[in-house]
């Protein structure tokens, strides 16, 4: 059985929080409408990367 220890999940809740910030760390949005995490680096987030649903199905997926 394998259990994810560093999964990286934002809850909306989290993100929400991430997209009103100024400063790093927080989530931009580009013109397209792409959202990026932009802590140390940046990252680029799923559409649903903040859906408990989405991160159950991919867990499962990689038999975690």
């Amino acid at each position: 059985m394998a259990i994810d220890m560093h999964a990286h999940f934002f809850t909306e809740h989290l993100a929400d929080a991430l997209r009103s910030r100024t400063e790093i760390p927080k989530i931009i949005k580009v013109d397209d409408g792409f959202e990026f995490h932009r802590a140390s680096g940046i990252k680029p987030l799923e559409s649903d990367f903040d859906k408990v649903s989405r991160r159950i199905e991919l867990m499962d997926e990689w038999g975690v």
